[in-house]
């Protein structure tokens, strides 16, 4: 790789004859952290992290969306809403609600906890390093860490939840089976629901299975893509910005030995001079 490619300010053409002793000396005394972010930046351009950035947030952003569809469809009977039992079409929304919530606030916790990550990165060099070597347990411990944020944020849910007064309790699940009769009797959804009933019926049976299994799985598998997607990106962003730093530190310290082996021999025709 060459290290001119990394920022013409920091790493200049040293063959050319417009740079003079002055730019070689800036050069080798060059701030690793100038050096290491004009690396990532040389690794952002080079693999297309805006864009791949864009995909993987896309597909994370659309799961719960697709996960409160799956629920939706495939919710039979009745089901409970905050704690109203509601049935028919006010069922499958709830439940396509609670499961797109459930999904909402787990990549949403993995989320902060990824940036918190980042931002723990820029002053740590352990941490940025353990990042870079090992994408796959650094996304793992993220996970992890979401998961028990998630499960503390419901934790304090539930609580706040118990200490509602009982007049509150009894309204809520009043509004719930008024909304929930208001949807179930609404004509448009009826229409809907006798037409989805119709086309059902004529669906055979192991195509309707196999419906049944994909819209099942089909959250599971886009994060699953989604997962695989970002670590790969960032395995090839870290390998291209590593190859790219350890380049440019390379450079410095050619140019370093050189300069001193330079002012070394200098001073020994200077001595020499003096002697005569």
């Amino acid at each position: 790789m060459q290290t001119q490619a990394i920022g013409a300010n920091l790493t200049p053409n040293f063959t050319a004859r417009r740079h003079s002793r002055e730019n070689i000396d800036n050069f080798i005394n060059a701030d690793d952290i100038e050096i290491r972010r004009q690396a990532l930046a040389f690794a952002n351009d080079v693999t297309d992290n805006k864009k791949h950035r864009k995909v993987s947030n896309a597909m994370f952003a659309s799961v719960p969306l697709v996960a409160g569809l799956a629920s939706a469809i495939l919710t039979k009977g009745e089901s409970t809403f905050l704690s109203k039992p509601v049935s028919g079409v006010a069922a499958k929304i709830g439940n396509g609600i609670k499961t797109g919530a459930v999904w909402s606030l787990l990549l949403g916790s993995v989320s902060l906890v990824g940036k918190a990550s980042r931002e723990l990165s820029k002053d740590s060099e352990s941490v940025r390093k353990f990042n870079s070597d090992h994408p796959f347990l650094s996304f793992v411990a993220a996970v992890g860490a979401a998961v028990l944020t998630m499960t503390a944020g419901i934790k304090g849910l539930n609580y706040a939840a118990s200490k509602l007064k009982p007049s509150q309790v009894f309204s809520i699940r009043s509004k719930v089976g008024k909304a929930a009769n208001a949807i179930n009797k609404n004509g448009f959804v009826k229409s809907a629901s006798k037409k989805l009933s119709n086309f059902k019926a004529k669906v055979p049976s192991p195509i309707k299975s196999f419906a049944k299994v994909m819209l099942s799985w089909a959250p599971d598998i886009l994060l699953i893509g989604g997962i695989f997607h970002n670590i790969n990106h960032e395995a090839k962003r870290g390998y291209v910005f590593s190859n790219a730093y350890n380049s440019v530190k390379e450079r410095q310290l050619e140019l370093s030995r050189a300069r001193m082996a330079e002012m070394s021999a200098d001073s020994e025709d200077l001595t020499e001079t003096e002697e005569v």
